[in-house]
């Protein structure tokens, strides 16, 4: 059980990362915008007013955002300098982008040296910035603007602190790691078999919480780390006190 134990363990927290990060984050650190993108997309992030460059291989994506420094909410007539004069071409139509976010979807015909294709301006106005996606193609068909808004974020407050997050993180897996502990002696009662599905199921989720929800990446596996040394000292011992002398031992070598 010991060696089929581990290898189970393994398999499943490499496939729920994999699974987990089949599309690509991206979260603006200035303004807490969070934007997925299709598998495969090569995200380029920059500084300054463009925050990011982003390949759809059928269409091309630009960020920019921007912060009020006094923290008020932009004017729209602030916003609208960014495609004001139709400097994208000859307007094609203009949208909202839902009831719950501020923000409007504009097509244009903008004409190119070569060939005329299609810029879809999105104008977001959000409780202190401005963000901007910019998409281009040679044809409407090929944007995927109106697809990355269904499952964008766009914060009403200032975005987290990112080194909240990491200690948010790093105290759950260590929470998770004293949980088997803390409940040896029920835990040891259980089969084989439920006790190996209640170790994948915590960590599995734990993985799935640190990916979709915190946007960690591969480092998620050291993490689930603490969880799954917890579960195997539980494993491989027959008392508390035994398992609290090997994690120990093997910390001081």
């Amino acid at each position: 059980m010991k060696k089929s134990y581990i290898i189970s363990i393994l398999i499943v927290l490499s496939s729920v990362v994999v699974l987990a990060q089949d599309n690509v984050v991206f979260t603006d650190s200035l303004t807490g915008v969070q934007l997925c993108f299709p598998q495969g997309t090569n995200v380029k992030k920059t500084n300054g007013f463009k925050r990011a460059e982003a390949d759809l291989g059928t269409s091309y994506v630009s960020l920019y955002a921007m912060k009020n420094a006094d923290g008020k909410q932009f004017s729209w007539s602030r916003i609208n300098e960014f495609d004001r004069d139709d400097k994208f071409g000859s307007l094609l139509k203009s949208e909202r982008v839902s009831d719950d976010v501020d923000g409007w979807v504009r097509y244009y015909q903008t004409r190119g040296k070569r060939k005329d294709y299609i810029s879809c301006v999105t104008l977001i106005r959000g409780k202190e910035y401005a963000f901007y996606i910019l998409e281009t193609a040679y044809q409407q068909e090929n944007l995927q603007t109106p697809i990355i808004l269904q499952t964008a974020q766009f914060p009403k407050a200032p975005a987290p602190l990112t080194g909240i997050s990491y200690l948010i993180v790093w105290i759950v897996a260590g929470a998770l790691f004293l949980f088997p502990l803390i409940f040896f002696p029920w835990l040891k009662k259980l089969s084989n078999k439920v006790y190996l599905i209640l170790a994948i199921l915590e960590i599995a989720v734990f993985c799935i919480w640190c990916v979709t929800m915190m946007d960690f990446g591969w480092i998620t596996i050291l993490l689930a780390g603490g969880p799954f040394v917890g579960f195997l000292l539980v494993s491989l011992t027959d008392s508390w006190w035994e398992a609290i002398s090997k994690f120990f031992e093997n910390l001081s070598t």
